[in-house]
C-alpha cells in the first residue's frame, strides 16, 4: 500500500519525508553518512527492548505513525526527535543518531567501526523523557564556526545549505534534521555528536 505523507508531515514538523529512498543518496566509492544507519539501529534497539511500535511511540510521546515512518525510512527526524527517541529507549542519543563513530570528526580515509555491533548498548526504556542536550546546538555551531575562522557563507557552501539556513540554525530559530547535521559537522571539523548533543570531539582551539 502506498503512503501519502502530506497530511502527516504537516502535523509533524520534526519529521521530513524521504521521497527518493535512502539508497539513492549513496555516493559510489565514498563512505555512507553515519545517519544512514539510524533506522536500522532504531529497529534493533526497539526489538531488543521487547517493545511494539505502539508501546515505544507512547514512551517517546510520539504518534504510532510518526515512529513507524521513521523506522521504515520514510521520514528524517530532527535532532531533538532523535534525542527524545533515544532517551525513551534508554540509549545514548549520539549512538542512536550516528552509531559508533559519531563522537569523532569525519575523515574519509579512516575506516569506521560501523553500526553492526557487539558495541550496541542494551536498551533500558524510560517513561520520563527530557530531551535538552540538543538545545545547546546553536551556541556550539557558532563557536565551532568561529574557531574554524570561517563565515556563515563559507559554512553554507561546505554544508551545501543556504546562508539563511545557517543563520537560522545559529540563531536557534530552526532545529536541524539529522541528515543535515553531518554536513555541518564536517564543515567545521567537529564530531556530529558534539555538534548535536555536546558529546565527543569539539573544535580545536588555538
Amino acid at each position: 500500500m502506498s503512503i501519502d505523507l502530506s497530511v502527516f508531515i504537516d502535523k509533524n514538523p520534526f519529521l521530513t519525508p524521504i521521497t527518493d529512498g535512502v539508497s539513492s543518496r549513496v555516493t559510489s566509492g565514498r563512505k555512507n553518512p553515519l545517519w544512514f544507519g539510524f533506522a536500522k539501529r532504531l529497529l534493533r534497539t526497539r526489538e531488543a527492548a521487547g517493545l511494539s511500535v505502539l508501546a515505544a511511540s507512547k514512551l517517546a510521546g510520539m504518534s504510532h505513525s510518526g515512529w513507524r515512518f521513521v523506522e521504515i525510512e520514510q521520514c528524517v527526524p530532527c535532532i531533538n526527535t532523535v534525542e527524545k527517541i533515544a532517551l525513551s529507549l534508554g540509549v545514548a542519543p549520539c549512538w542512536l543518531g550516528f552509531g559508533n563513530d559519531g563522537e569523532e570528526p569525519f575523515q574519509q580515509k579512516i575506516p569506521r567501526l560501523g553500526s553492526d555491533d557487539p558495541l550496541a548498548p542494551s536498551p533500558e526504556p524510560e517513561k520520563v523523557i527530557q530531551a535538552t542536550a540538543y538545545m545547546g546546538f546553536p551556541a556550539r555551531l557558532t563557536n565551532a564556526r568561529k574557531a574554524k575562522d570561517i563565515s556563515m557563507r563559507e559554512l553554507s557552501r561546505r554544508a551545501d545549505m543556504s546562508v539563511n539556513a545557517v543563520s537560522l540554525l545559529e540563531g536557534g530559530k530552526t532545529i536541524p534534521r539529522v541528515d543535515n547535521w553531518e554536513g555541518l559537522a564536517l564543515g567545521v571539523d567537529v564530531a556530529p555528536c558534539w555538534l548535536a548533543f555536546g558529546v565527543g570531539g569539539g573544535p580545536a582551539l588555538n
